[in-house]
């Protein structure tokens, strides 16, 4: 189908989260009635966390998933004429870091959860291509880490064991604090 289908799946926004889902997700596209339905690959969106804001977007909920790509397909209620597929529309990561953000400044301990992963003595986790200190590896799907210092914005995360490397693309956020975190008390310590 062409531009002048009257009913097309286009894309999405942003164009990949966590394989946990639960993130918001933003679907263009067009000819969406007030029934449309979502579905990532062969999940179909929870309804009731479905908003419909015009007939060519709809904000959704992403529901768990595999690691990898998936396609995103809408449809009018169950008028199977009206279904369009986008290929690769979504694309599970296939890890994420817990918190996902923190101060400039580094120090922030984080954990990072993976998918059917690797982590093991020899893996390597770096944001923005700086490592992350004091790696402790918990289990092959579960490891923490210390950030380093980073300049403010989303940054790619990376874990590498072997020949398994994750990119998480905007995997941590650097945010930019007036005072650091380093708090504003000072004095003597505490009775």
């Amino acid at each position: 189908p062409g531009n002048d289908d009257p009913h097309q799946t286009i894309g999405c926004e942003p164009s990949h989260g966590a394989f946990l889902g639960g993130q918001r997700v933003l679907v263009r596209g067009k000819g969406f009635g007030a029934d449309v339905r979502v579905w990532f690959g062969d999940t179909e969106v929870d309804p009731k966390g479905t908003v419909i804001v015009d007939a060519t977007r709809v904000q959704v909920t992403a529901p768990a998933g595999a690691a990898g790509p998936v396609d995103v397909a809408t449809q009018n209620g169950e008028d199977a004429s009206t279904r369009r597929a986008l290929p690769g529309g979504y694309v599970y990561d296939a890890a994420y870091a817990v918190p996902d953000e923190g101060p400039t400044s580094g120090g922030t301990k984080i954990e990072i959860n993976g998918q059917n992963t690797h982590f093991d003595a020899t893996t390597v986790v770096k944001i923005d291509g700086k490592e992350c200190a004091d790696l402790t590896v918990q289990s092959e799907t579960t490891l923490a880490c210390t950030v380093p210092a980073g300049t403010p914005g989303a940054k790619t995360l990376q874990v590498k064991t072997g020949d398994e490397n994750i990119l998480v693309l905007d995997g941590y956020n650097y945010q930019d604090s007036d005072n650091g975190f380093k708090g504003g008390l000072d004095g003597s310590p505490l009775a």
